[in-house]
This record gives structure tokens, C-alpha cells and sequence, in this order.
């Protein structure tokens, strides 16, 4: 059986990037994306959240992030999902995901859509 492991998000970018470097000495970015979602309540009346995601942008698209986001920007983010695991401070290890970018494409510039693409 085949798989798929994709995550797509579209929102406003909560503040500007920063770069960043890993252990191994590798710049990427980090994104705060904002999205929304509604539904309606028991009584019928429409909810809206705010929901927000950390997006890690590695390798050239990193620089092109920085570049060209800033805080309220819209984007368009292709990604996928990747375990990792923490040392915590008692000697045990947690599991967790973290939204790893593929592709990220801008869209609330004056000049169209532009995107940067993992290579």
C-alpha cells in the first residue's frame, strides 16, 4: 500500500523570519503561520479559531523567506510531517512532529505569487 505524507497550509506569516542555525550548522527559518476555521455551535451560531503552526524552512528557501516575508504576509505552504524526539530534563524522551517545508510560495506581494522550492 502506498502512502502519503503531505501537509498544506494557507495564512498570515505572525511575525517576520528570522534565520536560524541547526546543531550541524545548517540555516533554515522558522514561520509562525495563522490559520482559520469555523464551524457552528450547538446553538447554531458561527465560531471561528485562530489556529497557529510552526513551519521549519530549510536550505535555500530559508534565505528567500527571509528575504521576502515579513508579518502579515500570506502564504502558501506545501510540507511534510516530521517526527523528532526531545530530551527532556528528567532523562526521558517525548515524540513530537514538526511541519517541515517543501515548497513556500508568496502571495501577498504587490507582484504576484512568487514561491521558493526545496532543493
Amino acid at each position: 500500500m502506498k502512502s502519503l505524507n503531505k501537509v498544506f497550509l494557507l495564512g498570515h506569516v505572525g511575525h517576520s523570519p528570522e534565520a536560524l542555525t541547526t546543531r550541524n550548522g545548517q540555516i533554515y527559518t522558522r514561520l509562525s503561520v495563522a490559520t482559520r476555521r469555523g464551524w457552528k455551535d450547538d446553538e447554531d451560531q458561527w465560531q471561528e479559531q485562530t489556529d497557529w503552526h510552526s513551519v521549519n524552512v530549510f536550505g535555500p528557501q530559508a534565505k528567500s523567506c527571509i528575504e521576502h516575508i515579513k508579518k502579515g504576509s500570506l502564504v502558501f505552504i506545501e510540507a511534510q510531517l516530521s517526527p523528532f524526539s526531545l530530551n527532556k530534563d528528567d532523562g526521558s524522551k517525548e515524540s513530537r512532529l514538526s511541519i517541515q517545508a517543501l515548497k513556500v510560495s508568496f502571495l501577498s506581494s504587490g507582484r504576484g505569487i512568487s514561491e521558493a522550492t526545496a532543493s
